[in-house]
């Protein structure tokens, strides 16, 4: 292995002086040409919304009610009440 020895060295700083200098700038006017926009009256449609109270509430009468859940309810074929 190679000894080296450190010598600190010593550096001057000398302050750098600057000179400012004033900028001026030109204003421009700005010049836009407006036109008028028409607006189209497009009509809007409200959509249906269910009562969930109505569609929830048990059945009034002698309604049949569907367990889903059985096989043979399942494997059912529909009928609707238009075709008797």
């Amino acid at each position: 292995p190679i000894e080296a020895e450190t010598v600190p060295i010593e550096a001057e700083t000398e302050p750098i002086e600057a000179e400012t200098v004033p900028i001026e700038a030109e204003t421009v006017p700005i010049e836009a040409e407006t036109e008028p926009i028409e607006a189209e009256t497009v009509p809007i449609e409200a959509e249906t919304v269910l009562d969930t109270d109505i569609v929830y509430q048990k059945p009034k009468g002698k309604e049949a009610i569907l367990d889903l859940s059985k096989p043979e309810v399942q494997d059912a074929e529909m009928i609707d009440d238009e075709d008797k």
